[in-house]
Formats: C-alpha cells, sequence, structure tokens
C-alpha cells in the first residue's frame, strides 16, 4: 500500500510539475496501475454523467488518438527507451487531472448552476496540456515549449477524433 500511495504522491508531484517521468520507475506494473487508474477514472465519468455508448467509444477512440501522438512523437525523437515511463506519467497524471475536474464540477453544481460548473471543469481539464507538455519536455530532453507545443498537438488530435466520429454518428460524413 505504501508503494501505491508513493506513486500517487509521485504523479501529483508531476501533476504540479516538480517532478518529471524520470522519477517514476520504467516498469509494466508502474503503466499497468496507471492505465487501471485511467479506466476507473473513465468509468466513474461515463457513469456520473450517464454517458452514452457511442460517445464512450468516442472519447477512447480520441484518446487512443492522443496516446499515438505522443507515442509517435517520443519515438521518432530517439527515445523509445522512455516510452515506459512517459506512458505512465501521460496516463497516471491524466487520470488525477480528470477526477479533479469531476470533483471541481461535482463540488461546483450547487454553488454556481450547471454551466459554470462546467466550465470550471472543463478549465480544470485544461492544465492537463501544460502537464503533458512539461512530461514531453523532460522526455525529449527538449525545451518546455516544445514539450507544449506536443501537448497542444495530442489535445487538438484527440478532439479532432471524437468531433469527427461525431459528425460521422450524426449522418454529417456521407
Amino acid at each position: 500500500m505504501t508503494v501505491l500511495i508513493a506513486l500517487l504522491k509521485t504523479y501529483l508531484d508531476i501533476v504540479a510539475l516538480r517532478k518529471s517521468p524520470a522519477d517514476l520507475p520504467s516498469s509494466s506494473l508502474v503503466l499497468a496501475v496507471s492505465v487501471i487508474l485511467v479506466g476507473s477514472t473513465f468509468a466513474l465519468q461515463f457513469l456520473l454523467f450517464s454517458t452514452p455508448s457511442a460517445s464512450i467509444m468516442n472519447v477512447l477512440y480520441g484518446y487512443a488518438a492522443e496516446l499515438s501522438v505522443y507515442l509517435s512523437t517520443a519515438t521518432l525523437a530517439g527515445f523509445s527507451q522512455r516510452l515506459r515511463q512517459m506512458l505512465s506519467a501521460i496516463i497516471g497524471c491524466g487520470a488525477l487531472i480528470a477526477l479533479l475536474s469531476v470533483a471541481v464540477r461535482i463540488l461546483a453544481l450547487p454553488l454556481v448552476g450547471g454551466v459554470a460548473a462546467n466550465a470550471l471543469a472543463v478549465l480544470t481539464f485544461f492544465w492537463a496540456v501544460p502537464v503533458k507538455g512539461h512530461i514531453m519536455a523532460r522526455t525529449l530532453d527538449r525545451h518546455w515549449f516544445i514539450g507544449i507545443a506536443v501537448a497542444m498537438l495530442a489535445f487538438v488530435v484527440r478532439f479532432s477524433v471524437e468531433s469527427i466520429l461525431v459528425v460521422i454518428q450524426q449522418g454529417g460524413g456521407s
């Protein structure tokens, strides 16, 4: 249990930009814990917000597209030896930010109403871009702005894929 707490603390330190993916062990077990954490987060979000199954698939395809941007970038830049730590950090920290976003929405809803609560949750979720940019910059041994550019590209790819799938499902893709 203390190992799991230490791992979560490391994720929080990465989210706060105090640590890097190099502070995580390069371990399949750590990556598996990250995947379980994000899977649990997705499930919680889908259940809490009564997400239709078609939307769930859009989110998962978009997330896979986002991860492929990070994987491709690190591999093409010659840092494939860091993929496990990078993925563990991106997935684990992204899950924690998503949980925080859900908490903000739930806590703000009775105070400020639905529209404002959703806006606060989205703003919280946007913190993932600088965090993932930080992770990428450290993975690639590049300036923080390079990492931010990769994270912004991944963000755009993710939501583009989700948006395209929505248009196709609504019959606008023919």
